[in-house]
């Protein structure tokens, strides 16, 4: 048996710097960045990795 994460959800506060530090230290893919009503989530990925995400979450209250 295979056991896969296929996503995960990591709350973060930096929503401007926490993209970057995935994408250009740890090589991850930014696959998506949607926003709403002081929200945001950020979707990377390892690359070549199409069916790992995880997703970057900011709640501004």
């Amino acid at each position: 048996m295979d056991i896969t994460i296929q996503a995960t959800f990591l709350p973060q506060d930096a929503p401007d710097a926490s993209p970057a530090f995935h994408r250009d230290a740890l090589g991850f893919e930014v696959r998506g960045d949607a926003g709403y009503d002081g929200m945001r989530w950020v979707t990377a990925g390892p690359a070549g990795r199409p069916g790992t995400s995880m997703v970057l979450v900011t709640a501004t209250a």
